[in-house]
């Protein structure tokens, strides 16, 4: 399920186990890449993950994808 939390930050919530998450990621970054090749203007896109574990609520999951998503950011 994709959900809409700020004019431009998106959350997606799916059940999978974290190889198959991986391997999504990487597939999104290469279609990413390769459409910024054809299209120079194609815009940035900043995103950072975390696998909800055991116990830990949704709000403090979301803040450390948010952290991790602001750190790439800035690099």
């Amino acid at each position: 399920n994709c959900y809409r939390i700020g004019s431009d930050e998106f959350a997606i919530l799916c059940t999978a186990v974290e190889s198959v998450f991986h391997d999504s990621i990487h597939k999104m970054i290469c279609k990413v890449e390769l459409e910024r090749t054809h299209t120079p203007w194609f815009p940035n896109i900043s995103y950072g993950y975390h696998m909800l574990q055991s116990g830990e609520s949704l709000f403090a999951a979301f803040q450390k994808e948010d952290e991790q998503m602001y750190h790439y950011k800035h690099r």
